[in-house]
């Protein structure tokens, strides 16, 4: 991926992919992998680099897109506070969809997983 498309993507809803043209207007979201998923692991694939920050993406088959978040510094606030990632949204609106999302995607996943124990 070039510089170019990374710094767009940088600067793009997680959900409607609207520009967002002033980052400290966009809305943040911090999430966690599932317990006992080790974040090192999990971001070795399928992520790209922009300077210090890690991307990676998502697959979110309840709506049929491709998504990112972005994966923080070791020594970022968003890791001391015990988050792995974050996406970036572009107004409360979106924010609150994407919630509804990914809780629905992540109780399609539970029962997957509950079935393959």
């Amino acid at each position: 991926m070039n510089k170019e498309k990374l710094k767009g993507l940088i600067q793009t809803c997680a959900l409607c992919q609207k520009h967002i043209d002033d980052l400290d207007k966009g809305y943040a979201m911090k999430a966690k992998f599932r317990p006992g998923v080790d974040s090192k692991d999990a971001t070795k694939h399928g992520f790209v680099w922009h300077g210090n920050l890690k991307i990676i993406e998502f697959r979110l088959t309840t709506i049929n897109k491709t998504t990112w978040a972005i994966i923080p510094d070791e020594n970022s606030e968003v890791k001391k506070e015990g988050y792995d990632f974050l996406f970036l949204l572009c107004s409360n609106e979106c924010r609150e969809k994407f919630r509804a999302i990914l809780k629905e995607e992540k109780a399609i996943f539970d029962a997957v997983y509950s079935q393959i124990n």
